[in-house]
This record gives structure tokens, C-alpha cells and sequence, in this order.
């Protein structure tokens, strides 16, 4: 089989990782869980708390290592360019986009205070967001090659930031029922790249590849600055390190916004908008490209030789000349406002009247991140087995198809940790990490303190 595919499926996969770590099982389901105004600001404590380091980590990705694998002869698995595949099939396992998304949010530290009928928090945040998309029709090209010859190819998108977050956010119970809550976070952006692909023609023939292209590159990063050269184009020759870091570089507002609502002491509903809000990068280094390129064919290419020198040796030629052609622009205008990707959480919580340890219920997912939306919808089951220990369980189904989780919260004198997983269901490459189908994974820790 061909082993630089599955590396390359691999890696795409592995690198998976909403793009908010909070979720309904610890902040509704979890009994005394402290951090619940994440999920729903409106969400108050019965007394103060502090935590430092909560960590949460998602992956997300909606093409599976299934899409590139197919059992061959003798029991051994081939890829989807393996002529015993056929193509039709192959080309249906892959979506028009082929995405990932990544984040991890860690929390430096959290305070609450809890005054009568309001509850106030501070909070600082690191988080990391990262996606790539890959258009369908770049693994259309792969399987097809020449037999078909033009190809049109957009959105084919790389990108990250990092940033801090400065967050305050106010609860206050209106009455016996209602009780609503927001918090508003200062954004201090540190680093943000992206490579966008807005137009990518290709007329492909034996002889000879032909392209017309047209792209964005952004790189917001102060300790490094392109200069243009005397053709007024940019190169990795004139990428300059300025050997300090001058930050921030980029900064905003978010808003998250919550509602509680408690007909009665065992009824709860919950419904919250969060990170409603965006960023302004500016003093970066914006460019864009246009133009045409040609190389030399593919007439010579066979699935059986594609790992040979030879065949290494032209792919790596194509590069560079296509590398050649895409020249650089500077953009005058270097800022750039780009928005955080939002989501809406909604749920229902029953505690059970004949035994007040059991508690069921229902939640709701949607986000919304460049082209790369998610939904999902949840069963949950929550259990007080002491006051020591509390677990909660759910099951639902959502872009990613079946997913579940769990979490768990240990108290020990006045000190509680709590962590959570959820997952899909459908496999992993064995001794991988790598999944066979469309997958959602997010992880939850923390601890905090009763003060």
C-alpha cells in the first residue's frame, strides 16, 4: 500500500483537535461544579471558589482514516489510489470541504464571589484555534489524474491564532425563577497565520499542468516582518526576524450571554450565546498572489512506481515550480478583523423527586466557524453517589454522527477535581490515535478550591 498516504491521512487526522471545551455533563450535570457560568453564565455558585489551570482540549474533524483505507488482497489494506479501489467510491468517502478544527483553552486562574442574589467572576484565559479545510476535489485529482482534465478548486484554507483573555462575567437571580447572567472578555491577540486559497483552476493533460491561482497569506507575528524586494515582490529570502516579540498584536471583545429559568425545584432550563465578538489583528504581514503556472505532466506517473526516486524527484520539481510562480504581494492595508467562532448551548435538567441524587436530561449544540459549522444533541444522566463523589453520563448524535461521554467530579476537603471526555464512536487505527470515521473528542480537568 502506499505508505506516504497513510502517514499523510494520518497526520491530517492526528492533527485534529469548538471549539469550547465546556459542556453540559459537568456544568449541568456534575453536582456543586464550579465553573458551570462558562457553559452558562448565568450558572451561580452558593459561595466562592479559586482555580488555577483548567485545561480543555477538542478535536473535530469530518473525514475519517476510512475515506483513505480499503481492505485488499490478501487481507492487506491499500489506499484509496490503489487501482483495485474504484474510483466512484473512492471519490464518495471525501465531502466538498474536508475539515479540521482544533482548540485548547487553558484557564490561569478563576475567582468567584458569591454576594446574595449576584455572583461575580474574573478569569484569565490562553486559547489556541487552528482549521484546515481540504476541497473534495483535490482527492479527485489524486484518484482521477488525466482521465478527467479541468479541476476547480476554492477554499482551500490553513489557519490559527493564538490570544489571552481577560474575562469578567455577572450573575444575579431576578426572582424565585429567572436568574441571567453575561460576561464580557478583553482579547489580547499574540500570533495569527493563515494561507487561503480563494481560486485554484487546473487544466490537466499527459503533457503539460497548467494553473491560475489566486491567494491570501497572513502572518500577524511582530518578531517577524516580510520586506519586498526590488520587484516589489515578497520571498522567504526577505522574511526578517526582528529578534524581539512586541505584543500584543491584535486585540478585541467577546460577550457571552445566559439565561436560567427554574419552574420548580427540580426543574431547570438553560439556554446561552457564548463568545459573540472578534478580533482586529493589526502590524501584521498581509499579502495576496495571483498569476498562471505550467509544468510538466503526470504521462510518466504509475501507482506502482509513485514512491520511486524518480517520481519523488518530479513532484519535488513541480513544487518549486509552482513555488516559483507564486509571488507575493504586499497588502498596504494590514489589519484585518476576523470573527470568534460562536456557540449556542440549550438544556433541560430534571432532578428526580423520589431520589434527588438522580438527575436527567437534554442538551443542544451549535457552532459556527468559517465554513466548518457543528451541531449535536444529547441525553444526559447525572449521580450524586456522595458528597464526595459525583458522575454523569450522555449519548446523542450530532455532525460527527454518534457520540458519548462521560466526567466525573471528586471532592476532598475543600479542593474538587473534575475532568470529562467525550468521544464518537466507529474505531481508530490500531495502536493510533488516528479515527476511521468523522469524530468529535473533548477533554476536560481542573481543579478548584472553596474558599
Amino acid at each position: 500500500m502506499n505508505k506516504k498516504c497513510l502517514i499523510l491521512a494520518a497526520v491530517w487526522l492526528a492533527a485534529a483537535a469548538s471549539l469550547n471545551a465546556q459542556n453540559a455533563q459537568e456544568a449541568l450535570f456534575l453536582k456543586d461544579y464550579r465553573l458551570g457560568y462558562r457553559y452558562n453564565p448565568a450558572l451561580m455558585n452558593e459561595g466562592d471558589f479559586l482555580s488555577s489551570g483548567q485545561l480543555g482540549t477538542v478535536k473535530r474533524n469530518n473525514v475519517g482514516a476510512a475515506a483513505f483505507l480499503y481492505p485488499g488482497a490478501d487481507g492487506k489494506l491499500v489506499t484509496f489510489l490503489h487501482p483495485s479501489v474504484p474510483a466512484a467510491e473512492a471519490i464518495a468517502a471525501f465531502k466538498d470541504d474536508n475539515y479540521l478544527t482544533g482548540a485548547l483553552d487553558y484557564s490561569i486562574f478563576a475567582y468567584g464571589i458569591r454576594r446574595g442574589e449576584a455572583m461575580h467572576t474574573f478569569e484569565s484565559n490562553l486559547r489556541v484555534l487552528y482549521g484546515a479545510n481540504l476541497p473534495g476535489e483535490l482527492f479527485s485529482i489524486a484518484k482521477l489524474g488525466t482521465s478527467e482534465t479541468q479541476y476547480n478548486i476554492s477554499n482551500l484554507r490553513t489557519e490559527g491564532n493564538v490570544y489571552l483573555e481577560l474575562a469578567y462575567g455577572y450573575a444575579r437571580r431576578l426572582s424565585d425563577v429567572v436568574s441571567i447572567g453575561a460576561r464580557i472578555k478583553l482579547l489580547a491577540g499574540l500570533y495569527n497565520v493563515g494561507y487561503h486559497i480563494t481560486r485554484l483552476d487546473l487544466t490537466i493533460s499527459d503533457e503539460t499542468v497548467r494553473t491560475a491561482f489566486e491567494a491570501n497569506l497572513d502572518l500577524t507575528n511582530r518578531a517577524l516582518e516580510f520586506s519586498a524586494g526590488e520587484d516589489g515582490y515578497l520571498g522567504l529570502k526577505d522574511l526578517v526576524y526582528n529578534g524581539i516579540i512586541n505584543w500584543p498584536t491584535g486585540g478585541g471583545l467577546a460577550a457571552d450571554l445566559g439565561i436560567v429559568i427554574t419552574p420548580s425545584e427540580y426543574l431547570t432550563l438553560s439556554a446561552s450565546v457564548l463568545d459573540l465578538g472578534g478580533m482586529l489583528w493589526y502590524l501584521g504581514n498581509r499579502s495576496t498572489s495571483s498569476g498562471t503556472a505550467e509544468f510538466d505532466g503526470f504521462d510518466q506517473i504509475a501507482y506502482e512506481e509513485f514512491n520511486k526516486e524518480g517520481v519523488m524527484a518530479r513532484l519535488n520539481g513541480v513544487k518549486s515550480e509552482f513555488l516559483g510562480q507564486l509571488k507575493l504581494r504586499p497588502v498596504k492595508n494590514k489589519m484585518h478583523l476576523s470573527a470568534l467562532p460562536f456557540t449556542a448551548h440549550a438544556a433541560v435538567k430534571y432532578t428526580l423527586p423520589c431520589c434527588e441524587a438522580l438527575s436527567l436530561g437534554a442538551d443542544g449544540t451549535y457552532g459556527h466557524y468559517r465554513s466548518m459549522p457543528f451541531w449535536e444533541s444529547r441525553g444526559n444522566l447525572g449521580a450524586s453517589l456522595s458528597d464526595w463523589l459525583n458522575l454523569s453520563a450522555n449519548a446523542g448524535y450530532g455532525t460527527y454522527g454518534a457520540v458519548w461521554g462521560v466526567a466525573a467530579g471528586i471532592r476532598v476537603y475543600r479542593f474538587r477535581i473534575t475532568a470529562g471526555y467525550q468521544n464518537g464512536f466507529g474505531g481508530y487505527i490500531p495502536d493510533s490515535h488516528t479515527p476511521l470515521r468523522a469524530n468529535f473528542t473533548t477533554k476536560t480537568i481542573g481543579l478548584t478550591y472553596d474558599l
